[in-house]
């Protein structure tokens, strides 16, 4: 019965050894993966900000665009009236 024993510890050693190989090579291939996501997952938070910042500088000049084209009205209206005024 020794030699059945021995025999089933053997082939349970190589069976764990071939198994463990298997496994430490997903646990990198997972552990890889993670890293590639975590990067993705950095670099999207980057561009999400860059396009936040942008987003205020664009509501930024449209409100001074505004600004701007309204006291250009004002000045055109102004220059109209006294023009026809002293017509």
């Amino acid at each position: 019965m020794g030699s059945l024993t021995s025999q089933s510890e053997a082939l349970g050693g190589l069976y764990d050894r071939e198994l463990r190989a298997k496994r430490e090579e997903e646990r990198r291939r997972a552990e890889a993966e993670i890293g590639r996501g975590k990067e993705m997952n950095e670099r999207v938070k980057g561009t999400i900000d860059r396009l936040k910042i942008v987003e205020e500088r664009k509501k930024t000049f449209e409100g001074d665009s505004k600004k701007y084209y309204d006291e250009l009205a004002k000045v055109c209206c102004l220059f109209f009236l006294e023009t026809d005024e002293n017509d």
